[in-house]
């Protein structure tokens, strides 16, 4: 697991070592660049695997080098298979782009961030499940990756954003690749290739990852699909369970990271880490996580995060954003995994992340199909007419308004504000149905892998946007922060393909996530297995009132003049009647916060 950085072409020493050197947490055992003069190329390294190896990056054979972050499970079986002697990822990467060219990338299992730079072209890779993040730019002259935004923006010397980009970040809560909030700095999408011709400056992307069996479907039992689901995820745990290094579980008590931690733990006794509020019991839900502990005996850590701890953790987390990531969940993990790092020598943590996209966790997927029955009623222009005669703030509105209209009904999970309620809230030219823009790459691509079904579609834009953009970038950003791996076994290649080869009597049923359930029943007390999801929720809005902190929405809007200020204060009022809006607030607070900090 690494930070890599380069620059290709033209380039500034100073600069781009000053960008570099942004990268530094990332990884702290080691840290190394080569250059010459047309490019550079750094690592800062965070041993997992090949500990003692410290040299391997950069690598280089004959006249190609790579950068690499991340890690390949399937090192050794690669290794056997092509007769190599690689000593390092980064040394089979080479050795395996030598025989196999640019597709060599589909032989890997894991998760990466890949550069490859040859004579004449440079090429990027983004895993198949977008876990590690690569942002890029063209400069020109010269082209310029790196593991993290901020690096790109040192050397580019810009503090301009693009202001018709908060409409996005305000939809899907991030921005989704290949978009940034700067309008020339991008980011790969999960599964792509990018390769930038030296000679042309030009560039061309390719999804290298391209599933073609993933919608399928096969005959299956429930019996039998729970079977190799068990299996599948077993074997996703064992490939991902480090041998050199110190390893945990985050343990939140609910299914997906209560499973995790089970199975890691059926061979070895296992630490396990969870995070609870003092006083807000409806938010607390460490009983569950100690219930789990004892079952599985783990040795178990609580971490308390009390209202000083939020604040603190919201200034270090503000401060290390270089872009807004507006989940409220960010601050408590930042504050959990701070506080492992300082406790413990765990370089590997495990988490759940992936389950509820892939396994149908959220309950409104089912609200959903739901509504899409009534697209298909053949009367239905005059419920076009009363929808767009009526409007109305509710997001109950839009999605019938998207059906009656014939529009694309499910956009993702992460739509927090809707394209008519931006249009209200911004000063902006929001039109109707602007978020589809965002997502039209996944929707092409869904259709072009030969996608149908509501149920597939659901599931496949998540994982494009609120899993890979939101929570594993949230994930990625926060873990690394303190030079901590965050591995996720949902995420496995062969578990996500085989769940969606399922058809859709099996993968949906009247209790969510029925398949999970069936496994966990051999691993977790009832108690955990049937308990109703909760929302991951914790008193952020009541500690945010308590010290006046909204107050940096109106200084922020006095400065800018982002928001329509009738509209502002209309959700500001409703906020203090009902905490149906708070994640609302919380969003608008946050990139307030952010946009004070970096730009103001």
């Amino acid at each position: 697991m690494c930070a890599i950085f380069g620059i290709v072409g033209d380039y500034c020493l100073e600069d781009t070592k000053r960008a570099f050197g942004e990268l530094r947490h990332r990884g702290l055992d080691a840290t190394k660049s080569i250059k010459s003069h047309n490019f550079f190329l750094g690592v800062h390294r965070l041993s997992i695997t090949h500990t003692l190896n410290y040299d391997s990056q950069p690598a280089e054979k004959n006249g190609i080098f790579t950068v690499f972050n991340g890690e390949v499970y399937n090192f050794e079986e690669l290794k056997i298979e092509y007769r190599l002697k690689s000593r390092s990822e980064a040394e089979l990467i080479l050795e395996l782009f030598e025989r196999l060219g640019e597709s060599f990338v589909n032989k890997l299992q894991g998760m990466f961030a890949i550069a490859i730079l040859t004579s004449s072209k440079l090429y990027l890779f983004r895993d198949n499940f977008g876990k590690k993040p690569l942002y890029y730019s063209n400069l020109g002259r010269s082209f310029v990756f790196a593991s993290e935004l901020r690096s790109i923006k040192s050397i580019k010397k810009t503090n301009h954003f693009d202001r018709k980009s908060l409409a996005s970040v305000l939809f899907y809560q991030s921005f989704v690749a290949p978009k940034t909030m700067f309008d020339d700095i991008y980011q790969l999408t999960a599964g792509e290739m990018l390769i930038w011709n030296r000679n042309s400056q030009k560039i061309s992307k390719k999804f290298w990852y391209q599933p073609k069996k993933l919608l399928d479907k096969i005959e299956i039992s429930n019996i039998e699909a729970t079977k190799r689901i068990e299996i599948l995820l077993k074997n996703a745990i064992s490939k991902r369970v480090p041998k050199e290094v110190d390893f945990g579980a985050l343990l939140s008590g609910g299914l997906d990271s209560s499973l995790v931690s089970a199975l890691l733990s059926q061979e070895r006794k296992i630490d396990t880490f969870s995070i609870g509020y003092e006083g807000f019991e409806n938010y607390d839900e460490r009983r569950f996580a100690r219930v789990v502990a004892k079952h599985i005996d783990s040795n178990h850590t609580e971490v308390i995060l009390s209202d000083d701890d939020f604040f603190t953790s919201l200034e270090e987390w503000i401060k290390h954003l270089d872009e807004p990531l507006l989940d409220p969940a960010s601050i408590p993990l930042w504050h959990l995994i701070k506080t492992i790092k300082r406790s413990s020598n765990k370089k590997v943590l495990f988490s759940g992340d992936g389950s509820d996209e892939i396994f149908l966790g959220y309950r409104l997927y089912q609200e959903y199909l739901d509504i899409e029955e009534a697209g298909k009623l053949k009367h239905k222009n005059w419920l076009r007419k009363y929808f767009r005669a009526n409007f109305s703030m509710n997001k109950e509105w839009e999605r019938y308004k998207r059906v009656f209209d014939d529009s694309l009904l499910y956009r993702s999970m992460a739509e927090l504000f809707t394209d008519l309620q931006l249009n209200l809230l911004l000063k902006l030219n929001v039109p109707d149905d602007n978020s589809l823009k965002d997502i039209a790459q996944i929707r092409d691509r869904f259709l072009e892998l030969g996608g149908k079904n509501s149920i597939d579609w659901y599931s496949f834009v998540d994982i494009h946007t609120i899993l890979a953009e939101l929570f594993l970038k949230k994930l990625d950003r926060v873990t690394m922060a303190f030079s901590i791996e965050a591995r996720s076994p949902f995420l496995d290649r062969d578990l996500v393909e085989f769940i969606f080869s399922l058809p859709q009597e099996v993968r949906v049923s009247n209790s969510q996530k029925a398949l999970l359930k069936n496994v966990a029943k051999s691993y977790l007390p009832a108690q955990i297995i049937d308990r109703k999801k909760k929302g991951f929720s914790y008193p952020f809005i009541e500690w945010l009132k308590s010290k006046d902190e909204l107050k940096v929405i109106d200084e922020v809007q006095k400065e800018l003049g982002i928001f329509r200020e009738d509209a502002l204060n209309g959700l500001l009022q409703k906020s203090k009647k009902s905490k149906r809006f708070k994640h609302h607030i919380f969003a608008i607070y946050l990139l307030s916060k952010w946009l004070k900090k970096h730009y103001l």
